[in-house]
């Protein structure tokens, strides 16, 4: 069995002057699909072993590692986590910097705007390793 994680989410604490790592995390994120299973097998098609893989998606409750507790600092500029996790997804994944819309919301606009509207049904989502 192949068991691998779609995508990690950390966050880290270093010391802008000398650089120093103070405070570590690497988890799973918790949403309804991380992680990707597969499971291979042999079968005997006209005389012939064949390999197989069968593969599904699935969810862990939580896998992380953690370098201990994170330390009280006063920050001069902190951003909000989902504000901070939207940033990061923007610059690593381009399908972030869409207008994804649900569908009522996205009908009105294509509307509004005389623009055509484009679809797109999703199993799992863009930005996990598993999809």
């Amino acid at each position: 069995m192949i068991y691998k994680p779609g995508q990690y989410e950390g966050r880290l604490v270093v010391e802008r002057g000398s650089g120093a790592l103070l405070w570590f995390q690497l988890a799973l994120p918790s949403r309804d699909t991380n992680v990707d299973v597969n499971v291979p097998y042999e079968d005997v098609e006209g005389g012939r072993t064949v390999k197989h893989m069968s593969a599904d998606i699935g969810w862990v409750p939580r896998m992380e590692l953690t370098s201990g507790d994170p330390p009280a600092l006063e920050w001069s500029r902190e951003l909000a986590l989902d504000e901070a996790r939207l940033a990061l997804r923007r610059a690593f994944y381009r399908f972030a910097q869409l207008d994804w819309l649900p569908f009522e919301e996205a009908v009105l606009r294509a509307r509004q705007e005389q623009k055509p509207l484009h679809l797109v049904l999703l199993f799992g989502v863009l930005d996990d390793d598993s999809c």
